[in-house]
């Protein structure tokens, strides 16, 4: 839905980057001046059939080192950590139960579903892997997990994530295969 160019209008002018993504960016600025692109993995749209309204959009934060772009999630953690805070509070040790025995855990469990989502994608955008994929297999149906992680990893890679360059990207899994176009200066 949108694409943005990134251009440089400094003593090399030309095209930075370009990025598609079916959410839209928020450029702020730093404590330090820099611009920061706020935004959501767009790819998220419609996951796992969910609709547009009941679909959870993990945060993306990004920006540009010379001409790369760079991963700032990590960098603002506390937005994560909040996200998770916030969704925490709606789960019940008997919500979490009622979902994890649900044969259909969106037909039968909606809301708690959606609640689990959020906080496992903030858990992974955030930096927090290994607490993301620990939270996935304990609070949804263990018949489900297998199938839920491959997806999750599949729209990730296919995600706003995948503009990084190669070794920004090492971290993720699975590895992203798309490079971020950059225009030669001269």
């Amino acid at each position: 839905c949108w694409t943005y160019w990134v251009v440089s209008a400094g003593a090399h002018p030309g095209l930075l980057l370009n990025i598609e993504n079916e959410r839209p960016i928020e450029f702020r600025r730093d404590k330090y001046g820099r611009y920061e692109m706020w935004t959501y993995d767009g790819a998220f749209d419609y996951f796992d059939e969910l609709s547009h309204a009941e679909t959870v959009f993990p945060r993306v934060i990004l920006g540009l080192e010379g001409r790369d772009l760079v991963n700032l999630n990590v960098k603002h953690r506390s937005a994560y950590d909040k996200e998770i805070r916030d969704a925490r509070k709606n789960l019940t040790p008997s919500k979490i139960a009622a979902l994890r025995s649900a044969k259909n855990p969106y037909y039968d469990q909606l809301e708690t579903s959606i609640t689990v989502l959020t906080i496992v994608l903030a858990q992974l955008y955030g930096g927090r892997e290994r607490e993301g994929w620990k939270t996935l297999e304990q609070m949804w149906p263990s018949h489900d997990v297998a199938r839920l992680t491959a997806l999750i990893k599949k729209t990730r890679a296919e995600g706003v994530l995948a503009y990084l360059p190669p070794r920004s990207r090492a971290a993720l899994e699975p590895v992203l295969s798309r490079r971020i176009p950059v225009a030669t200066a001269r």
